[in-house]
């Protein structure tokens, strides 16, 4: 009997092998990560989390690194295209930008690369639409079934996920006050949020109430860093929306992973990638199309130790 947590491994290879293969396929018309995840059957508001923790590589880099890939091919063996016709067969808006992008890749322009290719090459021969497998690297990279070393980790994976204190609930709408904040995704646009809230808010009440949360609402891989959007929020009652500086929203009700972590340091993006690497791929569970949110249960700034507790929360679904 194949374990739960290896079934599990294999659908979100199934899924994101799909998106592998449609970023291949459209890498001339620089397909929008709505279609991506569409065409995974992923929700895409998590989607771009998902695939870097199981590829190892975001959505961008990716499809980056492919069209590089295919354009290094196609250099050494189409020589009936210019190189500007592989700039833009391979999707790049100029060839000014292939050339940038394409000497961060490999250290050297397109040009300089085809020249030191070996002289008399069967490049004649060679059918450009085909993957080529050569000292470059495999310009195809999305049509084998995954990076082996992914799915050969599936214990190890299970490890990690099992050390996690990561609970499934089924947590009931409530309603938050909240100051937004518009800008890159630190630590001072955060605390900065925080304080304009705790200038005038208070803890309401017993129980959950006075909890205080951060949303991130946007991907900073896609949304300018000067317009990804986070919100500094504190739980309220329904009678409490009583104070004219302040707005509110509804959290709505539904399954969420909650993650209790540690952070140390600041580091608030090394329980989110834990979340997305380790426990995700292995748990029989997809993210919901909601965003996800933390629970902050101290203020890490205050501790000598500089360290925060926190939960993550993710609204989740059966896989």
């Amino acid at each position: 009997m194949v374990p739960k947590s290896k079934n599990s491994l294999k659908k979100y290879q199934w899924h994101i092998n799909r998106a592998m293969d449609f970023i291949n396929q459209h890498l001339d018309d620089d397909p929008s990560l709505d279609e991506i995840a569409a065409a995974a059957a992923f929700s895409k508001f998590h989607f771009h989390r998902l695939f870097k923790g199981v590829v190892g590589e975001t959505v961008a880099d990716f499809t980056r690194r492919l069209r590089l890939e295919k354009a290094a091919h196609l250099l050494l063996y189409d020589r009936r295209q210019s190189i500007t016709q592989i700039a833009f067969t391979c999707g790049f808006s100029s060839s000014q930008n292939f050339a940038k992008a394409f000497r961060q890749r490999f250290g050297q322009s397109p040009g300089a690369f085809r020249r030191a290719s070996p002289e008399g090459a069967n490049w004649m021969a060679a059918d450009p639409r085909e993957p080529h497998y050569s000292k470059i690297g495999n310009a195809n990279p999305a049509l084998m079934a995954y990076d082996a070393r992914q799915f050969d980790l599936a214990d190890e994976w299970q490890l990690k996920r099992l050390a996690m204190n990561v609970q499934i609930k089924k947590i009931d709408p409530f309603t938050v006050a909240y100051v937004r904040h518009i800008g890159p995704y630190t630590m001072s646009g955060a605390a900065a949020a925080f304080e304009a809230l705790q200038q005038w808010s208070r803890p309401w009440g017993d129980g959950q109430e006075g909890l205080y949360l951060g949303i991130y609402w946007d991907n900073p891989d896609i949304t300018p860093a000067a317009k990804c959007r986070y919100d500094a929020c504190v739980v309220i009652s329904e009678d409490s929306r009583h104070h004219e500086e302040a707005a509110y929203q509804r959290i709505p009700g539904s399954l969420y992973a909650i993650y209790h972590c540690e952070v140390q340091a600041h580091d608030f993006a090394r329980p989110w990638d834990e979340l997305f690497t380790y426990w995700f791929p292995t748990s029989g569970y997809q993210p919901g199309s909601e965003p996800g949110f933390e629970v902050f249960y101290n203020d890490g700034r205050q501790n000598p130790a500089g360290q925060w507790i926190l939960d993550l929360c993710v609204p989740v679904k059966p896989l």
